[in-house]
């Protein structure tokens, strides 16, 4: 057993690992998009020429298409999900804690719009590759490592947990789960909310800036 007679490894006990890894899954599931994927066909089979054309934003038009296929993945999910925690059954940490839910819930949200913002990015690479792929790829697995999705990041090395507290990675599964575990006081979770929108608006403008570089380019080629 990987705890041992140790009883908790980085802060985290058993039964908060457990929760922290089932938790984990659920927000991935809350929060992924294929929004890189679909850039990459836009721009590569010229289909974005047509929805650049029309009076819609192409940004929010991928955020709203990400969003409608959430409900039927996540019921189906959810209940996979709830298969596993009955199995775990008197192993996991609840909370009632209105509070500390609806912290939770908000952290999600802006979790959600900070993955999407990524995703975005990475999808915009395709404007100056034939597939992004490989890129999408290393961001995936820089993304994941430095977002607590193997493991808490109070697992890893310091070196690593000081680079992951300067990436906004951090913010996308770690920080929610440290949250709903009451890792954090109340005004640790505000604070760590702000730091979830002053990513949100940094990541927003280099998004901007990077797409609207992307189409100059997609228009002088003129696919």
């Amino acid at each position: 057993m990987v705890f041992g007679e140790k009883g908790r490894i980085g802060g985290f006990s058993l039964q908060e690992t457990i929760t922290y890894l089932i938790g984990v899954g659920l927000i991935n599931n809350v929060i992924s998009t294929a929004t890189s994927r679909f850039i990459q066909r836009d721009v590569q089979t010229g289909r974005l020429s047509n929805l650049i054309l029309i009076p819609l934003n192409y940004p929010l038009v991928r955020l709203f298409l990400s969003l409608s296929a959430k409900p039927v993945n996540l019921l189906i999910r959810f209940l996979a999900y709830f298969a596993v925690a009955l199995f775990f059954k008197g192993k996991l940490v609840v909370t009632y804690n209105f509070l500390v839910i609806l912290l939770t819930l908000i952290s999600v949200i802006f979790a959600f719009v900070i993955n999407f913002l990524v995703d975005y990015l990475a999808g915009c690479i395709s404007f100056w590759t034939i597939t992004t792929e490989g890129p999408e790829g290393i961001i995936r697995t820089i993304k994941n490592i430095f977002s607590g999705d193997y493991a808490p990041i109070s697992f890893f090395p310091l070196a690593v947990q000081t680079i992951a507290n300067l990436l906004p990675f951090v913010y996308i599964q770690y920080f929610p789960m440290l949250i709903y575990l009451s890792k954090v006081s109340t005004i640790e979770a505000i604070k760590g909310i702000g730091l979830q929108i002053f990513w949100v608006i940094i990541l927003f403008f280099l998004t901007k800036a990077v797409w609207r570089k992307g189409l100059k380019k997609y228009e002088g080629v003129g696919i």
